[in-house]
């Protein structure tokens, strides 16, 4: 800073927060996610910025989109790479079980114990008997196919793709009993069609375009299965793959006849909203949303539901510890280009059109990166300074400085004459060297 600027310290509390109102709130956070600091310790601030983990390359099986994986009950990993099913060993070596359909969905799997099954949205599926590294086409007239597939009580559920019905394996299913064609049921609280099926606390939540039904095992001799009297929740949820399980709760990208992109947490037979409206906006803006995919994972005490739009090349992560929503980046190839954070066990290419598989482990010693060793983040923090000082030749606004190694970006926002000056900041690992509180 000058010598005769003037300076306050500014305190980054909460997470991401770009409101189309500078005024309302104008901060990004990439990269860094909030934590409380316990008030015991008698913190100098009460929150404090922790780096994401970076992506630890394991494993290039071949050439092509990673459609999925999957940790079967056993431990077994298992993963879709292009029209390749493997079976991945613990020392990462793998071996080919078979091929499923050519396309870029994402794939879904489960399993009973004994046999996995693949589903990949078309009319066909596939099953594995677990021990084995055999894939093999379910050849069953009574199987339709389906997008998504879970688990519960020794049944396989599956949803009929564009319909409003589902269906259930026999009971702990071998791989060659067949199907029972009467072992179906629909969706009946509301017509539209199923968009995703998913099993939280031994219940069964069928999520449609607009409506949510939740069913449960009531032992039924003809169909097991009935709908839970008096739930029924007025939200559905965009076509895609955004839907995820944390703990008790799910999460998707929420759509219903009011309109779409809210994102909703389903935690004791309701849909509560946790996205916000800087985040909404932000979404809205992006156009196709329905090549979205989601998912969680835990670390550090901290537990992310990350959230990621191919076609807009962006990621957000929604930690449910905090309550708070951060952007997720990585260096992209042409300098000054960022990618958008992709768990590549789950999710495609980049927009790049970059096509080699590359399974990656989430690991906090790499942070944000991308296999180029560990950022300088273990002790590293940053303080926002608002600075006024015309005589310096640069309008008032917001300086970031670095402390212990971390290199923040910033943006500047003009603060203006009235009462509430427009915070605009970022925060992100550097590109390049940049100098303690540099402007330019």
């Amino acid at each position: 800073m000058a010598k005769n600027s003037k300076s306050a310290r500014v305190p980054l509390l909460g997470g991401a927060y770009r409101s189309r109102s500078l005024i309302a709130g104008a901060q990004r956070a990439v990269n860094l996610f909030p934590e409380r600091t316990p008030e015991i310790n008698q913190p100098p601030t009460p929150v404090v910025h922790m780096l994401t983990p970076g992506l630890l390359p394991l494993i290039q099986p071949v050439v092509g989109m990673v459609r999925g994986a999957y940790r079967a009950t056993n431990g077994a990993l298992f993963i879709c790479v292009g029209v390749n099913v493997y079976f991945v060993n613990t020392d990462f070596s793998y071996t080919l079980c078979g091929t499923i359909n050519p396309g870029t969905s994402i794939v879904s799997f489960a399993d009973n114990g004994t046999t996995m099954v693949v589903v990949d949205g078309s009319a066909d599926g596939w099953w594995l008997g677990l021990g084995s590294t055999v894939l093999t086409q379910i050849s069953d007239p009574a199987f339709y196919g389906a997008n998504f597939t879970c688990y519960l009580d020794g049944y396989l559920i599956f949803n009929r793709p564009a319909t409003n019905q589902f269906y259930i394996s026999p009971p702990f299913w071998n791989g060659t009993d067949p199907f029972d064609p009467l072992d179906i049921a629909a969706k009946i609280g509301g017509p539209d069609v199923i968009i995703a099926v998913t099993v939280m606390h031994r219940e069964i939540w069928l999520i449609g375009q607009l409506t949510t039904e939740v069913w449960y095992n009531a032992g039924g001799a003809d169909f097991p299965f009935e709908r839970q009297p008096g739930v029924f929740i007025e939200h559905g949820m965009v076509r895609g793959w955004s839907i995820a399980q944390a703990d008790v709760n799910i999460f998707w990208l929420g759509r219903d006849r009011q309109g779409q992109s809210i994102v909703l947490m389903g935690k004791d037979y309701n849909a509560f909203r946790v996205s916000n409206h800087a985040l909404e906006d932000a979404i809205q803006s992006y156009g196709d949303v329905t090549n979205c995919v989601g998912f969680t994972y835990q670390q550090d005490g901290h537990t992310f539901f990350v959230l990621t739009f191919p076609a807009a090349d962006k990621t957000w992560a929604y930690d449910l510890t905090t309550g708070e929503w951060h952007e997720r980046v990585r260096p992209g190839h042409l300098y000054g280009r960022w990618d958008a954070y992709r768990a590549a066990t789950r999710l495609p290419a980049s927009s790049e059109g970059r096509q080699a598989a590359v399974v990656q482990e989430l690991h906090r010693r790499h942070g944000s990166g991308h296999g180029a060793g560990p950022w300088p983040h273990e002790h590293g923090h940053a303080s926002v300074e608002r600075y006024c000082g015309p005589h310096m030749g640069k309008p008032c606004g917001i300086a970031l400085r670095e402390h212990g190694g971390l290199h923040p970006l910033h943006e500047r926002a003009p603060l203006g004459n009235g009462p509430r000056p427009g915070l605009r900041t970022v925060l992100e690992p550097a590109l390049q060297n940049r100098s303690p509180g540099s402007l330019d």
